[in-house]
């Protein structure tokens, strides 16, 4: 006697193949919008005369695989801001606020509270 054992499932049937591009493309964003917020939230606490022209102008786009934090306008003082510019120290005394910096240093501390909700969403969908 022969036992006929047929395969069936997400990992059978293509939905989970689908599902792992999806996971790819929403880790990507939740990073995205995670860093921006954190970038955002700083400049509105940090600056010392704040106005919401510049943080209004900070986005993300995904980049060959990778996710980008970037003021839109390509504003010629971010580089100054942020404390890279040509004309920071010694130029100047400001050496600027690092924000980008600060924010980069900390993605491993808040890295894994934003990637468990989308692997949480992933496995759902493909169960």
């Amino acid at each position: 006697m022969r036992a006929h054992l047929r395969a069936r499932g997400p990992l059978f049937d293509g939905r989970a193949y689908t599902q792992l591009g999806r996971f790819d493309t929403d880790l990507r964003q939740a990073v995205g919008r995670e860093a921006t917020n954190r970038i955002v939230g700083h400049m509105v606490q940090d600056f010392r005369q704040p106005t919401p022209y510049l943080w209004t102008t900070i986005t993300y786009a995904d980049e060959s695989g990778s996710t980008r934090v970037f003021g839109r306008e390509n504003l010629p003082y971010e580089a100054w801001i942020e404390g890279t510019g040509s004309r920071n120290y010694p130029v100047t005394r400001f050496k600027g606020y690092r924000i980008f910096q600060i924010v980069t240093a900390g993605v491993p501390g808040w890295f894994d509270r934003v990637v468990r909700p989308v692997v949480a969403e992933t496995m759902r969908r493909i169960s």
